[in-house]
């Protein structure tokens, strides 16, 4: 079976980063699991005791790895990690100027770039999307208050249940930046919409990034986002300057570079980024298949454009929040077997459950995270998802 395959080649390649190398041949999904989890383990041990350094000047610290180049004296002076060619070779882009920064978590890059924009360069920064991640809102919404602007940007995020990348040129033009979170899609998707951008519209895009949920293959090695500025050379100017460097500098202010022994070098091995797209194909196409498996129980649940998670809204006005999510851990805990997890993200090896209210709307909703499991196995857990779902329908009836 793929799956079986492609498991068994994620977990070789994931050895070949830890101090010690292994061959996997294994069988089950739960001991895919199992071994990962050991893995990274091993591999988060091997990387502290390889690139760990005091915080303070007192000595520098070098690294010179054939991917990997840091030079520490002091975060907030140079405390970026830099991998050699990253743009190119992870997000497939070429023919453009850049600067690229790692931070410690995908919101830390996003409020770097905002406070940058915002609050030092006095740049509105309006949403493409109503459907836009929560907490980026609330940021924009504190951060705007009593600022006079002199240009603006646009900010498209692509956990928008209705994002596309056919987003009309006039809509972009009107703008001086654009800012795209491209986390809900493989990094290599948003290449022809960043060239329309940077090349035929000659404006700077900006990107940001969570890589914790789809580029490490469910491992969750780090938290770990980045921020990249995209340009040419005649975009290039003092302003975008200025917004470049105060990002850069905020980010080591507020301590949100990333550390060395954090970055997993495997994310960027040409084997396991193949594997990994083959991966979130699955996962894409489990999404359609849970789908159409409720569909036929009468159940309707919303699947965004990225095809990354399943939403359900409930009708039930005698569910409360806190009652919803209680006895969505409680299912979750009766059903680890299967590989069912409450987890508040997506990218996961499993599947998982979270309970919410929507920021927008006020609605209650169910978020499904897809995970890459056999079809079998997806199908038994959708059965066991519906019973849940008509039970809590029921609630206080």
């Amino acid at each position: 079976m793929l799956y079986i395959a492609d498991k068994n080649n994620e977990l070789n390649i994931l050895s070949k980063y830890c101090e010690k190398h292994q061959e996997f041949n294994l069988q089950d999904s739960k001991d895919f699991l199992l071994n990962k989890e050991k893995l990274i383990k091993e591999m988060k041990f091997y990387n502290f005791d390889k690139y760990y350094h005091d915080l303070s000047n007192k000595s520098s610290f070098n690294i010179d790895d054939e991917n990997l180049k840091y030079n520490y004296t002091y975060e907030r002076f140079n405390g970026q990690v830099v991998v050699n060619n990253f743009v190119e070779k992870f997000y497939g882009y070429s023919g453009f100027l850049y600067k690229h920064y790692f931070t410690n978590c995908g919101m830390s890059a996003i409020a770097s770039v905002l406070n940058s924009l915002i609050c030092y360069n006095n740049i509105r920064v309006d949403l493409m999307y109503s459907e836009t991640y929560f907490e980026t809102i609330k940021l924009i919404f504190n951060l705007t208050k009593n600022i006079q602007y002199t240009l603006k940007a646009l900010y498209v995020d692509s956990i928008a249940s209705d994002f596309s990348f056919d987003i009309p040129s006039d809509t972009l033009n009107s703008y001086d930046y654009i800012i795209i979170d491209t986390t809900c899609y493989l990094s290599n998707k948003y290449a022809s919409l960043i060239n329309r951008i940077v090349n035929s519209l000659n404006k700077p895009c900006i990107l940001v990034r969570s890589h914790t949920k789809l580029d490490m293959a469910g491992t969750e090695y780090s938290h770990l986002g980045s921020v990249s500025f995209l340009y040419n050379q005649s975009i290039y100017n003092n302003n975008l300057e200025k917004v470049i460097e105060d990002c850069r500098h905020i980010i080591g202010v507020i301590g949100a570079c990333l550390p060395p022994e954090k970055f997993p070098q495997f994310m960027i091995d040409e084997q396991f980024i193949g594997l990994n797209e083959k991966r979130l194909t699955r996962i894409e196409n489990n999404a359609e298949f849970m789908i159409s498996i409720f569909s036929k129980h009468g159940i309707k649940l919303k699947l965004p454009n990225h095809k990354q998670f399943c939403l359900y809204n409930f009708s039930n006005k005698n569910l409360d929040i806190d009652t919803m999510k209680n006895k969505i851990i409680k299912f979750c805990e009766e059903n680890n077997e299967i590989g069912i997890y409450h987890a508040v993200s997506f990218g996961f090896d499993f599947i998982a459950l979270d309970g919410y209210e929507n920021f927008n709307d006020k609605q209650f909703k169910i978020r499904v995270s897809m995970c890459d499991f056999p079809k079998d196995l997806i199908e038994r857990i959708s059965y066991k998802i519906i019973e849940f779902i008509k039970l809590l329908e029921n609630y206080g009836d």
